[in-house]
């Protein structure tokens, strides 16, 4: 049975897999880094199979992944945050340095809307201050 399964299997597997529906959201197919992990499921079971040669070679090993470097959609808001295309590594995503800084700003937010609430609610002898 496991002597069937061969690399183009797998390969129409994966894709087979990449166009099904996400159980969470109905209307967007599974993500490629979902089929990913699934591959490497397989494949260390067919590693195991290998190990106990009931199958000479496993046929996942040259199977291709999806990119998984930037799935999810980034808004022009969120991107303008985290301070544009200009500031991200050869990965895609934002510095570190540029994280750490909307990060900070969203604190001082926070910081400040608690410091008008407090003044509301307390009138200047409030908690915070």
């Amino acid at each position: 049975m496991l002597a069937r399964i061969t690399t183009k299997l797998v390969e129409e597997y994966r894709d087979y897999r990449r166009q099904q529906p996400s159980i969470r959201y109905k209307v967007q197919p599974l993500k490629g880094a979902t089929v990913n992990r699934e591959l490497e499921c397989l494949t260390c079971l067919l590693d195991l199979a290998v190990r106990r040669e009931y199958i000479p070679e496993n046929p996942a090993r040259g199977v291709k992944h999806f990119n998984e470097l930037r799935e999810r959609p980034v808004s022009l808001l969120h991107a303008a945050k985290l301070g544009g295309p200009g500031c991200r590594d050869r990965t895609g995503h934002a510095a570190h340095e540029t994280k750490r800084h909307y990060q900070l700003g969203m604190v001082e937010q926070v910081r400040e809307a608690m410091e008008k609430a407090n003044q509301q609610v307390y009138g200047g002898s409030g908690l915070l201050n």
